[in-house]
């Protein structure tokens, strides 16, 4: 049987994963109100949480993520879609505000590249590792592995 691996959050590599998979099939892709020659935030998860696509100049409002350790999953976090469609960043960062979330200090979020790329290849399996339990579970054990575990160098 294979051990939980946990990071420093508490939160696993699987439980991102679940997340960036819900909020893939559950984001909404276009803003309400939105037409042809308008521009719009994409909908994407950020690393933390879901945000659906959203009109230019709008501040979007979610639930804090309860998968999170210490997070109030009763608050807010809120992000900023600019007027020329574009998410607010600041430095190469996302501006998304958490601070009423109150996460644990140690929390850390996972590469969305990672998670992107894990996902483009699920995808291509037929059938998904999610269609019965105890694949699911190797398959979530497996992500933990290869994301937490040990970093090795391969030599050309």
């Amino acid at each position: 049987m294979c051990s939980e691996v946990k990071s420093k959050s508490s939160v696993t590599p699987s439980q991102y994963f679940r997340a960036f998979i819900n909020c893939t099939q559950t984001a909404i892709s276009t803003p309400k109100g939105w037409h042809q020659n308008l521009s719009y935030c994409s909908s994407n998860f950020d690393g933390i949480g879901c945000w659906n696509a959203a009109l230019p100049d709008n501040i979007m409002t979610i639930s804090c993520p309860d998968y999170i350790p210490g997070s109030k999953a009763l608050n807010n976090a809120t992000r900023k879609c600019l007027l020329d469609g574009k998410w607010e960043f600041n430095d190469g960062k996302d501006e998304a505000d958490y601070s009423e979330c109150d996460f644990d200090a140690n929390f850390q979020t996972l590469d969305e590249n990672q998670l992107n790329e894990i996902f483009e290849e699920m995808v291509k399996l037929d059938p998904s590792p999610y269609s019965d339990i105890n694949t699911a579970h190797a398959f979530e054990d497996c992500i933990d592995r290869v994301l937490v575990g040990p970093k090795t160098q391969s030599k050309s």
